[in-house]
């Protein structure tokens, strides 16, 4: 009886858990492509987000821990527009493909994957996000120290 209660609350948090989930995407998503000196609405220049992601489909280049099968990736490129060092880990992003479905990064897969690195105010890194299968690509996401706020953008083609 005792094994019957105890799998029956672990059912019930896990649904909890499950049922956070709104489908509502709680940050913006950057554009694909912004065109340098772009105006917004009113003439004034868009403020920039703290961290701007950049992102363009690229083509799976199997790296030395590859175990097979298909995989989709992006080439993204990651600016630390704030004032403190940002942490950079490859297991801090996912993609979500044009069938709503979110995948989180499969790391150790490809040559030139993200490294973990910090990024000092202003500075750049580009790297491969990649996840298992074959699918288009639609949005990456960035999570800030990995519980953190999410960036998101949009994949061009």
């Amino acid at each position: 009886m005792r094994k019957i209660a105890a799998l029956v609350a672990t059912a019930a948090g896990l649904l909890l858990l499950t049922a956070c989930d709104t489908g509502t995407e709680p940050t913006a998503v950057q554009p694909a492509e912004e065109a340098k000196g772009a105006k917004a609405a009113g003439g004034k220049k868009p403020k920039p987000v703290p961290v701007a992601i950049k992102a363009k489909r690229a083509t799976f280049e199997p790296g030395p821990l590859n175990t097979g099968g298909a995989f989709t990736c992006v080439k993204a490129t990651v600016t630390n527009n704030t004032s403190k060092n940002l942490q950079i880990n490859p297991f801090f992003f996912e993609l979500t493909g044009g069938d709503g479905v979110k995948r989180k990064a499969d790391v150790g897969e490809a040559e030139g994957e993200f490294d973990s690195m910090m990024l000092a105010p202003k500075e750049k890194a580009t790297g491969l996000v990649c996840a298992k299968g074959r699918f288009a690509p639609k949005t990456i996401t960035f999570t800030r120290d990995a519980l953190g706020t999410n960036y998101r953008a949009r994949v061009a083609a």
